[in-house]
């Protein structure tokens, strides 16, 4: 962390601990560009970039804005899920949208999603482990789904499509021309999903984020800069499970 006085010192530990009642981790560091950012990352790390060169003051006038930002936001915006504490009607993410969960007794089978997410009461104390379940095997078909389509109509070639459990990408292509993917990307919204694909096909023909990697991306997804944008701005909230 880069804490270099006093007076950062006390801005600092009161914004990590409040960060830490949300479930969010804090991290200070120093970057090279010119602007200071703050992003959220996955599984909850709230990381602050401080542009090198900046002075006492500077970095104090800084983190006090952040500070003041990230404690308006995290009230509003972000509400990490707790599934070991779930009641009727609350609600679970599924393409971009939220379905309420619904505990019976008469049920068959232990989770089922019907336009909801039902769970058999005897169930809940293992729900993370069949939630999980649904959403990997409902990643396996939407993904492989969506990748056909875009390679197809745009002619991509790959190997193999893998899903994954990865805690810091949503997805990567390797040199065997083999796509992975996040299985918590079925939660995002569809649109989210095909930028996903499409900036990972996008590799099989340029290895770089090149400006003609960007210039590709863009003929197929006009509006991938907001895609991107949700990705940074929420992508965080699917690493509840």
């Amino acid at each position: 962390m880069v804490i270099v006085s006093r007076v950062q010192t006390e801005i600092v530990q009161p914004l990590s601990l409040f960060l830490a009642q949300k479930g969010f981790s804090l991290r200070v560091v120093t970057t090279s560009r010119r602007s200071g950012t703050v992003e959220i990352k996955p599984p909850g790390c709230v990381v602050i970039r401080i542009p090198r060169g900046l002075n006492d003051r500077e970095i104090v006038r800084m983190l006090r804005s952040v500070k003041r930002w990230i404690e308006a936001k995290l009230p509003e915006d972000f509400k990490p899920l707790d599934l070991q504490n779930l009641v009727d009607g609350d609600e679970l993410p599924y393409l971009g949208k939220f379905f309420e969960v619904h505990f019976v007794e008469n049920q068959d089978v232990p989770l089922k999603f019907e336009n909801d997410f039902f769970v058999h009461n005897s169930f809940r104390t293992v729900l993370n482990t069949y939630l999980k379940n649904f959403y990997i095997s409902s990643a396996e078909r939407v993904l492989r789904e969506r990748v056909n389509f875009y390679a197809s109509r745009y002619g991509f070639s790959y190997n193999r499509l893998f899903i994954k459990d990865v805690k810091t990408r949503w997805g990567s292509c390797s040199s065997k021309r083999n796509l992975s993917f996040n299985w918590r990307l079925v939660m995002a919204p569809l649109e989210v999903i095909d930028y996903v694909v499409v900036h990972e096909l996008t590799h099989l023909i340029i290895p770089n984020h090149s400006a003609e990697f960007w210039k590709k991306v863009e003929r197929v997804i006009p509006d991938y800069r907001e895609r991107r944008s949700w990705l940074r701005k929420h992508g965080h909230t699917l690493y509840f499970i």
